[in-house]
């Protein structure tokens, strides 16, 4: 999760219930936060999960292992 979050910019991460709790509130107490960070995990996503992007990784694997 960490390393998602911090590749992403796009979401916190956090050890323990605790801190997901923290979290949660940290999201609903700041709107303007979750939406920012909603953005840019949802471009991240675009980015490196299209289809594209994975055919494209695909054909890369094959050509290196084939």
């Amino acid at each position: 999760l960490m390393g998602q979050c911090l590749r992403a910019s796009g979401g916190l991460f956090y050890h323990g219930y605790a801190e997901f709790a923290e979290s949660l509130r940290m999201l609903l107490d700041e709107p303007q936060l979750a939406q920012a960070l909603g953005r840019q995990g949802r471009e991240y996503v675009e980015r490196e999960y299209s289809w594209q992007t994975i055919d494209a990784k695909l054909d890369d694997l094959f050509a290196r292992t084939g």
